[in-house]
C-alpha cells in the first residue's frame, strides 16, 4: 500500500521543479499517467529550460542544485520515496526543450479489501459495509481546487 501524503510529497516537488524551470520564459505544464507492464507510469513534462546534460547523473544526489537559494534535497527525496514504494524515479531531457521527470509504481491487486470486513463493533462504529464503501468511494474522489484571481 503507497503512503499517499508521501507520494503528495512527490508530485509537489516535481511539478514544483516545473514550474520553476519555466519561471522566466513560461511554458507547458503536463502530467500525465499510464498503465504499462503492469505497473503505473506518472510523467511530468515542462518546456522550461532543461536539464545540464553533463550533470544528468548528479540530478538525484542530496544538495546538488541547479539554481541558488535550494537545498538540493527535493529530487533525491522523492527518488527515495518511490524507491520504498517499489518504483524508480528518472529524468530525460525533451527534444523541444525543458525536461520529463517518470516515475513507476507497482500495482498490486488484490481481492481483500481490510478496510471493508464486517464485524459487530465495525459496524456499531463506522457504520454497515455499504455505508463504508460509499466513504471510501467519496473519499477517493478527485478534490475540487478553489482558483482565486487578483
Amino acid at each position: 500500500m503507497v503512503d499517499p501524503v508521501q507520494l503528495q510529497q512527490v508530485f509537489m516537488n516535481l511539478v514544483l521543479n516545473a514550474i520553476e524551470a519555466m519561471r522566466d520564459s513560461g511554458g507547458e505544464l503536463t502530467v500525465k499517467s499510464q498503465l504499462q507492464d503492469g505497473q503505473l507510469q506518472f510523467s511530468v513534462s515542462d518546456t522550461g529550460v532543461g536539464l545540464p546534460m553533463e550533470k544528468m547523473d548528479q540530478i538525484f544526489s542530496a544538495f546538488f542544485a541547479t539554481k541558488p537559494q535550494v537545498s538540493g534535497m527535493g529530487l533525491a527525496i522523492s527518488r527515495s520515496i518511490v524507491e520504498s514504494h517499489g518504483g524508480q524515479l528518472w529524468a530525460s531531457a525533451n527534444s523541444g526543450g525543458g525536461a520529463t521527470f517518470h516515475f513507476t509504481l507497482p500495482i498490486q491487486v488484490t481481492e481483500s479489501r481490510p478496510w471493508l470486513p464486517e464485524t459487530p463493533l465495525r459496524s456499531l462504529i463506522f457504520g454497515s459495509q455499504p455505508q463504508r464503501e460509499q466513504k471510501y468511494r467519496r473519499l477517493q474522489r478527485p478534490k475540487k481546487l478553489l482558483a482565486f484571481a487578483r
